[in-house]
């Protein structure tokens, strides 16, 4: 099971996570597809104007997640709501207990949501989750970033084979 994030969203999503000053809690609302039992990350919404930013908590506001999706179905019918990831401070890459806790509360109005953490230093990481009401504690997904080149972070030398 993957999440599949494309370059430009990962750049829309660094947009928002990259702040300087002090830490505090950011997140993005996740529109997308699912194809087979990997999830397709299309677009996303900010956290809004009258979200709660905190050291250790985040709350976005979800009258604007709601403005940006029906905009965004306008181009893309079929375009769902698959979840939400907030940044944590560094070293914390599981969801904390009241995350948990808001998504059980999500599951009463969805069959499956994605919860997840991002961490952020040269390169954003993501930690994100798949529940669903049979999978409450949530499963582990997998992150495929689209549209980038993999290269080695160094040089690799090689020997001559003497015959």
């Amino acid at each position: 099971m993957k999440l599949i994030i494309q370059r430009e969203i990962e750049r829309q999503i660094a947009e928002v996570v990259c702040q300087p000053g002090p830490f505090k809690e950011t997140g993005v609302t996740l529109f997308g597809e699912k194809s087979g039992d990997d999830f397709v990350v299309l677009g996303i919404a900010g956290p809004g104007p009258d979200a709660t930013h905190e050291e250790l908590h985040y709350s976005g506001n979800n009258d604007y997640a709601t403005m940006i999706f029906e905009d965004l179905k306008k181009g893309n019918p079929s375009l769902q709501h698959i979840g939400e990831l907030h940044l944590h401070p560094y070293g914390m890459m599981w969801l904390s207990q009241g995350d948990k806790e808001t998504v059980k509360e999500v599951l009463k109005d969805y069959t499956e949501f994605i919860a997840g953490v991002m961490q952020w230093g040269w390169r954003i990481k993501f930690y994100p989750y798949y529940f669903t009401k049979e999978k409450p504690d949530g499963e582990r997904m997998e992150v495929q970033r689209e549209g980038q080149t993999h290269r080695s972070s160094g040089f690799r030398f090689r020997r001559k084979r003497r015959h």
